[in-house]
């Protein structure tokens, strides 16, 4: 089923937690085209899953985010002129939203951050492109889990092992043992 099938993973450089991966990892610019074309027709790749993405809470202007909104647009401009990738995952973040807004529609959006408003704009670049030579898709995790994630992340779950967390809120109450 997978047989003659290559992975191409854009970002994701902190899960390489594996210093044997290493191997597969490469360095290079999503905003330099030329040099992300050559990668990427080096490699040569049936399937793409992009991420690729700029983070952040502190950042002022919409522009410190362009790896996900130029990023993207540069991945697509690329994969159309070659013919051998066959479908593409783009990740998003449930943060192209507010926090508890459950949208009506794949195109709904209510970010509150200048992180999530960029993560809109990426999704409106896949969606601007009709006819693309490739399936896609775009995912929304609320995090991209890796093992270079530490705070708040590391207490987070400390809790949760240790037994001392608990949800409330509307709905059920989850107590995680």
């Amino acid at each position: 089923m997978f047989k003659d099938k290559i992975l191409l993973i854009t970002g994701g450089t902190g899960f390489f937690g594996n210093a044997a991966h290493k191997k597969f990892w490469k360095e290079y610019d999503i905003l330099d085209v030329l040099q992300f074309k050559k990668i990427i027709t080096d490699f040569s790749p049936t399937h793409v899953v992009y991420l690729a993405a700029k983070t952040g809470l502190n950042e002022k202007k919409l522009s410190e985010f362009a790896a996900n909104i130029e990023g993207v647009e540069n991945l697509i401009q690329i994969l159309k002129a070659i013919p051998f990738v066959e479908q593409v995952v783009f990740t998003s973040s449930l943060l192209v939203c507010r926090m508890g807004y459950v949208p009506k529609y794949d195109t709904d959006y209510q970010p509150t951050t200048l992180y999530g408003e960029s993560k809109v704009e990426g999704e409106k670049v896949v969606w601007a492109h009709k006819d693309l030579p490739f399936a896609w898709t775009i995912i929304r995790p609320i995090l991209i889990w890796g093992p270079w994630i530490t705070e708040p992340f590391t207490n987070f779950f400390k809790l949760i092992s240790k037994g001392l967390y608990f949800h409330i809120g509307s709905g059920h109450c989850f107590c995680f043992y």
